[in-house]
């Protein structure tokens, strides 16, 4: 047998937008030789990005994209017979990743008589939970008469962590803003604006 990635993983099952993702690619060798110039070259989910200078156990060689997907390379050097290395490397996750995302880890290189390897893949699958807002609004009446306080509520619900994000209500005609809390961020006319920091 030759080089081969034995597997690659990132550790966890569900990330979020924001959330750094580390892949781990064990290498090894199972021939009786040498394993030459090993290159593994991982084509990253979309909304996947590389974090510069944080692989361990290779060099990154070569970044790019490849259609709507980013790609990295890296140089692992020789891989001695019977034995294996992981390689490390962080990404971050954006907003525009899908919700099943999957990379996939080629690796490339020559045996211990100079033959090219034959390439094999390996791929890891994670799950991208997005932000889902719902928001619902209520008051504490009915009915009321010109003069009336009325109370309204507005119920922000979330299917993961949202950071710095804005909310606009819009007050009924012939209602004048007095108070809320928190304070909103701006006020135009009947449109309240709310800056929301975390939920």
């Amino acid at each position: 047998m030759q080089a081969q990635t034995q597997n690659c993983n990132v550790g966890v099952d569900k990330v979020e937008p924001g959330d750094i993702v580390v892949y781990n690619v064990t290498v090894s060798n199972n021939g009786d030789a040498v394993a030459h110039d090993l290159y593994i070259t991982d084509t990253l989910p979309i909304g996947f990005d590389y974090v510069n200078n944080s692989v361990v156990n290779a060099t990154l060689v070569e970044s790019g994209s490849s259609g709507s997907k980013k790609y990295v390379k890296f140089y692992v050097g020789n891989l001695s017979n019977s034995s294996s290395i992981t390689v490390f490397y962080n990404t971050t996750v954006s907003s525009s990743a899908s919700n099943i995302s999957k990379n996939s880890v080629i690796l490339e290189g020559f045996d211990g008589m100079n033959r090219p390897i034959q390439p094999t893949a390996v791929q890891s699958t994670v799950i991208v939970n997005k932000p889902k807002l719902e928001v619902k609004k209520s008051s504490n009446k009915t009915t009321a008469e010109p003069g009336d306080f009325v109370n309204f509520t507005l119920n922000l619900t979330t299917n993961a962590n949202l950071y710095n994000f804005t909310v606009t209500d819009l007050l009924p005609a012939n209602f004048e803003y007095i108070s809320a809390q928190p304070a909103p961020l701006s006020i135009s006319g009947q449109q309240l604006t709310f800056n929301i920091s975390q939920i």
